[in-house]
C-alpha cells in the first residue's frame, strides 16, 4: 500500500490544479487581427475598424481598434458582468456568454440611434483566422 501513495498524490494534486490551467486554446481570442474586407458580407453605413487587437485574461477580454484617427479601448467582462463603454458619441453596454467555443457579445448601443449588436466570436481550428459574425437589430 505504501508504493501506491505516491503514484495517488500526484494524481490529485494534477486533479486539483487542473481548473487552474491556462484558458483553453479554442476559447483565447488573443491577437492581433486583420479585417478582410472580402469577407465582410454586410453593407454598413459606417467603416468598420481594420484591426482588432485582443487582449484575453481568465477574467475579461481587452480589444483596442482604430476608429475615426484615435485609439479606441474597450473590455468584455467573461464572469456575466456588465460592461460599459464609449464609441464616439454613443454609450454601449455589453454582455457575453460563452456557446461552446464561440463567444456571444450582445451589445446594447444608444446615441444618435439605438440599437443592439449580436456578435459570433469564433476561432479557426489552426487560430489562423477570428470570424465574428455580426446581427444588428
Amino acid at each position: 500500500m505504501l508504493r501506491k501513495t505516491p503514484v495517488i498524490i500526484p494524481i490529485l494534486v494534477f486533479a486539483c490544479l487542473r481548473p487552474l490551467a491556462a484558458i483553453e486554446p479554442a476559447r483565447d481570442f488573443s491577437g492581433h487581427w486583420i479585417l478582410d474586407p472580402a469577407g465582410n458580407t454586410q453593407a454598413l453605413s459606417e467603416p468598420l475598424e481594420r484591426t482588432l487587437t485582443v487582449v484575453q485574461q481568465d477574467a475579461s477580454i481587452q480589444c483596442s481598434t482604430s476608429f475615426n484617427g484615435s485609439t479606441v479601448t474597450w473590455s468584455y467582462s467573461l464572469n456575466r458582468n456588465e460592461t460599459q463603454y464609449s464609441l464616439g458619441d454613443e454609450g454601449r453596454s455589453s454582455l457575453v456568454k460563452w456557446e461552446g467555443s464561440a463567444l456571444l457579445v450582445n451589445t446594447l448601443v444608444s446615441g444618435r440611434e439605438n440599437y443592439t449588436v449580436m456578435d459570433r466570436w469564433e476561432l479557426a481550428r489552426d487560430r489562423s483566422r477570428l470570424t465574428i459574425t455580426r446581427q444588428i437589430v
